[in-house]
């Protein structure tokens, strides 16, 4: 070739190359290596000239979706294997549209909520493991009510076109609300549409309804890992949670204009695994029913520290799109009907989910690239661009066998070597875990075990809980003390029993946030009023509670007054507290006013408040106009006997004339008020 041809192909190929760099978004983990690999292929540029793919990957310029190891920014995504899944999926040819397959119910009010959702679902950038063009838009859910309106529309386009979305992600709360319960139960059944949903962020046990719909395997729930492999300390925990993704407080997600932004909690958590279960319908063209869903996660899923006792796992999205390339490789028979057949019966069988041979050959393939962490001695340790492809390498063959030890302690030892020990610490935990018995037996004093407490099975916490009243745990955490009292208030025991639980767990080191132990009993009692409320005397007697617990006993003892055996004696042992301030009677009026309809005599508990020594004018005064305030919010007859109670209270002979003739005009007013409201 004569020289002057040469230089000008060199010259197109690197003026090519820079302005494809210029069209990469910033932000995207772009590496240059020691020795570039292309110096050692054969023909040298001319040869790379004819495919600039090949130009770019030699060069370890990886796309956006390619993360060679040394970047933290997707750190989630790596775990998950979501770049693989990218990667897989714009290989293919003819996938269905995205945008039928799954809609997101979301609220966009706070911070680009919904936006930053989307974009780890399907979009243009590296935070989604799905290619597309744009983002999939977001149908609003400002309000609990409006998921009735949500699918009052899709229950209607369903049956015009027989076209229903075969996944919604919602990574939203829902309270207990048991009229999205039935909305999400007849997804499930009528239109075969799987709901993803978010834990939530509050520490606290899943809600009823998420639990209740999790247990069926109507729903799936998603909770939170930190960067560790350890569950987030904020997400909420249940024995039936379904899997667990990373995201915690900083996942990389963007907004429909391209910005980068940073996510988290069980919002960021759950579109991973829709994505993932997308990514299966891509591939193979057939929309998982919610209890196929499940199976598929748990069969392809990373197994956690203690799995055996809480069967959770974190979500593999690799595996997920490698077990959906099997399948269609098997099942593509020509008619739909035969095919979704053969992918049903599929992903019954354990042999669809082994790549034991596949991980070995990569696994194999890769090591030679690290001989240091093949126990063979290295010179010097590099990171060259057959060292990256390795890397990518040994993560495939890891995520297709996630319980072979010998393959995360290879990823332990590269990220360490490679990338910086603090970058190690997932892959170390994770070959770790591996080591472990199965046979093992729990210890309440292990890190691990405290940090699952939520996620143990009710066998496993009835475990811990027998050794931490033998006194076997020692210094426990805050953090699992408290899960472990929250667990004790929702299982079903025995009163007496049950007392004897929370006074160990609630006195147990009690310099340590005493306080906060006992309001949490307060505040639940609610749950189990009968079964507590001995032990709520117990703690309001208790002379080192704050004012805040004898304000939530005090409200909860008025809420759930005809629950109790002997309410009026709860409320007097508050009142008569030491630190019972004037105020209380204030607050415990109030609340009595504003919950008369749900109390079946609260003109007695008036009768009780007004009755206390330190009950002056300004209280009654206050009283009054507070169910004046309220006349709309309560019936006309309660309203009424309360009145008839503070008109007939006497004051002390202190209290002047115009005070009693101000109070005699304000409850004569309120009467008038409400004999003009129209009837109910």
């Amino acid at each position: 070739m004569p020289l002057l041809q040469f230089l000008l192909e060199v010259r197109a190929v690197t003026s090519f190359l820079g302005l494809l760099m210029t069209l990469i978004p910033s932000g995207y983990p772009l590496y240059a290596p020691e020795t570039p690999c292309f110096a050692k292929e054969e023909g040298g540029v001319e040869k790379l000239a004819q495919d600039l793919k090949i130009i770019v990957e030699a060069q370890c310029l990886f796309p956006p979706y390619r993360f060679d190891g040394s970047t933290k920014t997707f750190w989630a995504q790596e775990y998950v294997g979501a770049d693989l899944v990218r990667k897989t999926l714009e290989e293919l040819k003819n996938i269905p549209d995205i945008y039928n397959l799954v809609e997101i119910w979301d609220s966009n009010q706070k911070n680009q909520h919904a936006e930053k959702v989307s974009q780890l679902i399907a979009g243009p950038y590296p935070s989604a493991p799905i290619p597309s063009s744009k983002p999939i838009r977001h149908l609003d859910v400002r309000v609990k009510g409006e998921y009735a309106r949500l699918y009052g529309k899709l229950h209607s386009r369903c049956q015009k076109s027989r076209h229903c979305p075969s996944y919604i992600n919602n990574s939203m709360e829902w309270g207990n609300s048991q009229i999205t319960k039935g909305i999400v139960s007849d997804m499930n059944q009528t239109h075969q549409t799987t709901v993803v949903t978010a834990a939530g962020n509050q520490n606290l046990p899943l809600g009823s309804v998420k639990a209740a719909l999790a247990q069926e395997e109507k729903l799936i729930v998603v909770a939170s890992l930190k960067p560790s492999g350890m569950p987030s300390s904020f997400t909420n925990y249940s024995e039936f949670m379904t899997i667990a993704a990373p995201s915690d407080h900083s996942i990389r997600s963007y907004d429909y204009e391209g910005k980068s932004k940073t996510f988290g909690g069980t919002s960021g958590a759950t579109p991973l695994v829709t994505s993932a279960l997308a990514s299966f319908s891509l591939i193979t063209d057939y929309p998982l029913k919610t209890k196929e869903a499940v199976r598929l996660l748990k069969s392809t899923e990373i197994p956690l520290p203690l799995h055996q006792y809480t069967n959770l796992g974190m979500l593999n999205a690799y595996k997920i799109s490698a077990v959906a390339s099997k399948i269609q490789k098997r099942c593509d028979r020509g008619r739909k009907r035969l095919k979704d057949h053969c992918i049903r019966q599929s992903l019954k069988f354990d042999e669809t989910y082994n790549f034991e041979k596949e991980s070995s050959t990569l696994f194999d393939e890769a090591i030679k690239s690290f001989p240091e962490c093949a126990g063979k001695k290295s010179q010097n340790i590099t990171n060259s661009c057959e060292q990256k492809k390795a890397w990518i390498k040994m993560r495939k063959a890891t995520l297709l066998t996630p319980s072979d030890k010998k393959a995360w302690k290879a990823l332990a030892c590269i990220k360490k070597n490679h990338f910086g020990k603090e970058r190690a610490e997932f892959y170390t935990l994770m070959a770790k875990e591996r080591e472990n018995s199965r046979s093992d037996a729990l210890d309440c004093r292990d890190g691990n075990v405290q940090e699952f407490m939520g996620f143990l099975d009710q066998k496993s916490f009835l475990d811990i809980l027998d050794q931490f009243k033998k006194g076997k745990c020692g210094d426990i955490s805050e953090s699992a003390l408290t899960t472990l009292l929250e667990r004790t208030l929702e299982s079903p025991f025995e009163s007496s029993n049950l007392q004897s639980i929370l006074v160990d767990i609630v006195y147990h080191h009690p310099q340590k946030n005493l306080n906060d132990r006992l309001s949490l009993i307060v505040q639940k009692s609610d749950q189990n009023v009968k079964e507590n409320q001995e032990f709520i005397l117990q703690v309001i007697r208790d002379p080192r509670v704050d004012r805040k617990i004898l304000y939530g006993a005090m409200e909860n003892v008025i809420k759930n007054g005809d629950q109790f055996s002997d309410p009026k004696t709860l409320l007097q042992s508050i009142l008569s507290h030491p630190k019972a301030h004037q105020n209380i009677l204030s607050a415990a009026l109030h609340t009595t006013i504003k919950n008369a309809d749900k109390i079946s005599s609260p003109e007695i508990l008036i009768q009780t408040f007004l009755n206390d020594p330190r009950a002056d004018w300004q209280i009654l005064l206050q009283a009054v106009h507070t169910i004046d305030l309220n006349v709309k919010k309560i019936s006309q007859e309660k309203a009424q006997k309360l009145l008839d109670v503070m008109a007939a209270h006497h004051l002390s002979d202190q209290s002047s004339d115009w005070i009693r003739k101000e109070i005699e005009v304000k409850i004569k007013s309120t009467r008038e008020k409400i004999k003009n409201l129209p009837s109910p």
